[in-house]
């Protein structure tokens, strides 16, 4: 299993996530194959949550790849390795290690992993008088013991009609594929306080020790962001940090992500108006980060229009709040906003305006709209919306006589 400074979960897509936690559901009370990645998952989640769940799906099975796997790579975690990054605000190129906690994060998974492993039945890689594909493949090559791991849990799983647990994205987009069952952590942790195997607290602490290891796909709430957030009297955690830059979120689940961003920066705000401009810049940094192709101004336009809660009328967060996260995008390096500058609050109204036309939404409620987000703004930009929106033009100038 290749180490990875972040482990997908979830496909961050509603649908998919439904369809799993279905199969998870279903699946409790029957035998499953495990894979490397769900026994390193489950593993780092402590004893007794590790324990839970396999007492959860009795008499399960793992490949013999997958039990030599476990065995030969647990002594490789915990250990340091260095990393090569690169800053973008100064420009400049960065060699970190890999810090103390990752590191006794890493070595608990790998331990629970191997200890999970030993509990599961082994059952051989493949038949070789089978004609199945999977089997065939493992019959007729040599493979990396990473991708042995995946074909062989593949194979049994179709040899044995069992559903696969792994929190692999593509190995159970193989097994739907095979018309098989499958689900990762995310839904297997829902499943069991739906039946009442888990509570909820002990579900929120798996939730964030899964985030506090960079793993995406777990569609954290504001507010289950903001109880992290508390916890660390509001200093920026690895949580957060993972939340912020899931790449599959802000890809699958963009208008869901904005939500909870908006919710999250507005809870922030209220414990702390002086940190305002640090959160926004975290926001941004982060998109920049999961998203590149999302353009910086199309980044900064979607902020403020999440703040301006054009959608709700009155808007559930105060107009303090709002001139504070639009005074905070006025403020970004350019490096985040984007190039050549643009007139924030107008360009925004423009776009707005442009897609609610009359013709779509009648005069009388665009009027009713423009006038609903003019009076969020300050009184100078107020005056500005009216000079570039409603006031005509000035003629110019007549001729001096001669």
């Amino acid at each position: 299993m290749l180490r990875l400074p972040f482990l997908p979960l979830g496909f961050s897509e509603r649908n998919l996530d439904e369809l799993e936690l279905g199969d998870a559901g279903e699946s409790l009370g029957r035998s499953a194959i495990w894979d490397p990645s769900s026994l390193f998952v489950a593993g780092g989640l402590g004893q007794e949550i590790a324990d839970r769940i396999r007492q959860a799906f009795p008499n399960s099975v793992i490949s013999n790849s997958t039990l030599a796997d476990a065995d030969v790579l647990t002594g490789h975690l915990g250990k340091p390795i260095g990393h090569l990054g690169y800053e973008r605000a100064s420009g400049q190129g960065r060699l970190s290690g890999t810090d103390a906690d990752t590191l006794e994060r890493e070595a608990a998974c790998g331990q629970g992993r191997i200890e999970l492993a030993r509990k599961l039945g082994p059952l051989p890689d493949f038949d070789p008088d089978s004609q199945a594909p999977f089997d065939q493949m493992l019959v007729d090559g040599e493979f990396p013991q990473a991708l042995a791991t995946s074909v062989s849990t593949l194979a049994v799983a179709k040899r044995t009609r069992r559903p696969i647990y792994s929190d692999d994205r593509y190995i159970r987009l193989a097994a739907r594929r095979e018309g098989l069952k499958a689900y990762g952590t995310v839904a297997v942790l829902e499943a069991l306080v739906a039946r009442g195997l888990l509570t909820d607290a002990e579900r929120q602490g798996a939730r964030s020790r899964m985030l506090a290891s960079g793993a995406w796909g777990l569609r954290a709430s504001s507010d289950e962001l903001v109880r992290i957030q508390e916890a660390a009297n509001w200093d920026i955690t690895r949580q957060v940090r993972t939340a912020l830059t899931d790449r599959g979120a802000w890809r699958n689940d963009i208008l869901q992500m904005w939500e909870r961003v908006g919710s999250f920066l507005e809870e922030a705000y209220n414990r702390e108006p002086r940190d305002n401009d640090r959160w926004v810049v975290r926001v941004i940094d982060a998109i920049d980060t999961a998203a590149p192709e999302i353009p910086p101004v199309q980044r900064v336009h979607s902020m403020l229009v999440v703040a301006w809660q054009i959608d709700q009328f009155p808007p559930s967060n105060s107009d303090a709040f709002f001139r504070a996260v639009l005074d905070a995008l006025r403020g970004l390096p350019p490096y985040l906003r984007g190039l050549p500058p643009i007139d924030l609050p107008l360009f925004t109204m423009d776009q707005v305006l442009a897609a609610f036309s009359a013709e779509a939404i009648g005069e009388d409620d665009r009027r009713a709209l423009f006038l609903r987000m003019t009076k969020r703004l300050s009184a100078l930009d107020s005056i500005r919306a009216l000079s570039a929106f409603v006031l005509p033009p000035r003629p110019p100038p007549a001729p001096s006589p001669k």
